[in-house]
Formats: C-alpha cells, sequence, structure tokens
C-alpha cells in the first residue's frame, strides 16, 4: 500500500498518451528530442527498419536527484551545472546494439513533483524497464526510493526489468547514502546497482545498457510487446465495470 496520498490525475485513464495530451497536462513544450513516434511505449519499431525494438524506460525518484542529467549525459553526452527541473515528463531517445540486435531507447524522465505523482500511473503500466533515482548526498531521497518501488509495484508490469542509480558521486565528501547499504537493498529486490556521475561521465552508459540488455534477454517481456500499431501508443483504456469510479478525472 502506498503510503502516501496521491492528487487526482488531470487526464482520464482511457485518455491517449500523445505529445498534445502532455503538452496540455504539464503545460509546458517537450524538449526537441521528445516527439512521440509510433511506437514509443515500446515494441517492434515500424519506422526505422534498422531498429529491431523499442523498449520503453522510465526514470522514478524524487525531484533534484539528476534524473535528467543522466538521462543528458547518456543519450546527448551532455552536462549542465544548472539545469530546470523537469515539469511532468520528458522523453528523450538513444539507439544501442546489443549482440546482434539494435535496440531504441524510450525513455521518459519524470520529474518527481507530487503534483504530478498522480498521472505517472498511466506512464508505468506499459514500461519494459524502470530505473529508481536517488542522491547519494541526499539521505531523504534514498528513503523515498521505497515509495517510488512500491509504486512501481503497484502499477507497473511484474516482469519489467528494474535497477537503481545512486547519482552524483562524484560528491563523496557530502555522501549521506553508504553505498553497501544501497546495495544490500538493490539486492533484496533483485535490481542491479549503480553509483553515476553525470557531471563526471561516470557509470551512466552502463546503466542504461545494462536495461537494454537485460530486457532483451527476457523472454517474457518480448513476447507480451505490442505487435499493432494502434497497439504501440494507447494506454489500457480503463474497466467497463464499476472499478471505473477509481479512475482518476478533472478536478
Amino acid at each position: 500500500m502506498l503510503q502516501r496520498e496521491m492528487t487526482r490525475c488531470p487526464m482520464n485513464c482511457s485518455e491517449e498518451i500523445t505529445e498534445d495530451s502532455l503538452r496540455r497536462i504539464f503545460g509546458v513544450p517537450m524538449s526537441s528530442t521528445s516527439t512521440i513516434p509510433n511506437n514509443a511505449t515500446g515494441g517492434q519499431n515500424q519506422s526505422d527498419p534498422s531498429i529491431d525494438y523499442t523498449f520503453k524506460v522510465i526514470s522514478l525518484g524524487q525531484g533534484g536527484v539528476g534524473k535528467t542529467c543522466v538521462l543528458c549525459r547518456y543519450s546527448d553526452n551532455s552536462f549542465f551545472e544548472w539545469r530546470i527541473s523537469t515539469i511532468g515528463v520528458d522523453i528523450r531517445f538513444k539507439s544501442v546494439t546489443i549482440g546482434n540486435s539494435t535496440v531504441q531507447l524510450s525513455i521518459w524522465d519524470t520529474g518527481g513533483q507530487e503534483t504530478f505523482r498522480s498521472i505517472y500511473p498511466a506512464f508505468v503500466r506499459d514500461v519494459q524497464g524502470i530505473i529508481f533515482v536517488y542522491d547519494i548526498t541526499c539521505k531523504e531521497s534514498f528513503d523515498d526510493i521505497k515509495f517510488w518501488t512500491e509504486f512501481a509495484s503497484q502499477y507497473g508490469p511484474e516482469d519489467c526489468v528494474k535497477i537503481m542509480i545512486g547519482n552524483k558521486c562524484d560528491q563523496a565528501a557530502n555522501r549521506e547514502v553508504d553505498t553497501a547499504l544501497a546495495r544490500r537493498v538493490a539486492e533484496s529486490q533483485n535490481m542491479p546497482f549503480f553509483e553515476t556521475s553525470a557531471k563526471e561521465d561516470i557509470n551512466c552508459e552502463a546503466a542504461f545498457r545494462s536495461v537494454a540488455a537485460a530486457i532483451l534477454q527476457n523472454a517474457r517481456i518480448l513476447a507480451t510487446l505490442p505487435r499493432s500499431r494502434d497497439d504501440l501508443i494507447r494506454i489500457n483504456k480503463a474497466p467497463t465495470t464499476k472499478s471505473k469510479k477509481k479512475c482518476c478525472g478533472i478536478l
């Protein structure tokens, strides 16, 4: 059971996830790399024949831990000391070759703000991978991982790949989270663990490659990837039974 009450969602649960709907919800333009392709939620790529699969991966964690910085380092090899916090969600893409397969990662970067947490179940339900991120210099962000893992267990697919990242390992002098403790927590939930530094480019690529490789090796995940064009971008619709009353709605 999640320990926090989530505010009501500004998007109907049966609504299709499109760039327009994301703009409407969050009120900001998405990044230039964030145009949503037909297979952004995962599946076999139908637009680029050189790409075998597109895997949807989402980052979860408290705001300010550096999720966007880690993603930008991996996707663009860029880093900015000062960056405006992500509002709602942003999407970036990166192609990677694993063995004989070329995989495109559709990486959904969440802001972590309390205001938008109610919308995240719609984004998590069809992912193939989840990356939990905390800041090694902030014990509170590490403690918050418990909330996010419970959240993922409640709303995410059972077989999705999960890893945990402790970011800002270049700031060892300000460390508040012991590496051994974090590793034990990750191992207790069967998650690979990495300490990263977006600033110094430490382990960012290794973390994302591990997610892509683990998804590719999971036959159960591959078997569930959508095949039809319509299934590629449409989230699961709310049931028509009485449980529909639980669906989030506009305030």
